[in-house]
């Protein structure tokens, strides 16, 4: 296994902070349209949250969708596919091991336990706040070959307010207009840490690798890693 690291290391220096963006609303509205806020919230009949000049409101029965985005990474298929020279080894749990212990020091294991405390607690009353539930950590890129053509692991590391069990989160793919070309469903990873460590590092005790592939074949501008909050 320690070869499989030393592999690694040159792969996980792709990552371009000033390219990803993160821990957001987006309201999607029927038609299309999405409108990115950091938090909105329910109030009577709409939805509103606040841009430059003002709040505003969406009316309920418009909105078709509300989800949060984790990651927006501005990186495309052909500028990853460059990138994707070496074949990967070892299995993607273990990668994800090794990328927090030689980024961030962090010695971590899988985690499968459940939590009395899992449910997010919603404040009584007409507003119903709607913010993110995660907090990103950490993000890579791992492009690679396979023998069928070149994909790229998307990795993100991040806080959650409690157990994402039930959450499903997706990567969609881009065009240069910001419309969907095509999307992939991404695994959710617990992980623990003694306390120690959660305190040290900053992690939450609901700490996960939200990860999947993406074959390089397909042609995409950017993409989103988005988790699903509902309909309001």
């Amino acid at each position: 296994m320690k070869g499989v690291f030393l592999v690694l290391l040159g792969f996980f220096s792709l990552v371009f902070s000033g390219d990803v963006f993160s821990s957001e609303i987006m309201i999607r509205v029927e038609g299309g349209k999405a409108i990115i806020a950091p938090y909105c919230w329910k109030q009577g009949d709409e939805v509103r949250f606040e841009a430059p000049g003002g709040s505003f409101g969406i009316p309920l029965k418009d909105i078709k969708l509300i989800e949060e985005r984790v990651i927006h990474s501005e990186h495309d298929n052909e500028y990853l596919k460059s990138k994707a020279t070496k074949p990967i080894q070892g299995d993607v749990k273990g990668i994800l091991q090794g990328a927090l212990k030689d980024r961030k020091g962090i010695d971590i294991e899988l985690c499968d336990k459940t939590s009395t405390e899992e449910k997010t607690k919603r404040a009584k009353g007409s507003v119903e706040i709607i913010s993110p539930f995660t907090d990103l950590y950490d993000f890579f890129e791992l492009p690679f070959k396979k023998s069928d053509g070149e994909v790229v692991l998307v990795v993100a590391f991040v806080n959650a307010r409690g157990d994402m069990k039930e959450r499903k989160c997706v990567v969609k793919l881009l065009d240069i207009d910001g419309n969907e070309v095509a999307k992939r469903d991404l695994s959710i990873q617990r992980f623990c840490l003694d306390p120690e460590q959660q305190r040290a590092h900053k992690i939450s005790s609901f700490f996960y690798a939200l990860y999947g592939y993406i074959p390089l074949d397909l042609s995409f501008v950017s993409y989103n890693v988005v988790c699903d909050i509902g309909k309001p």
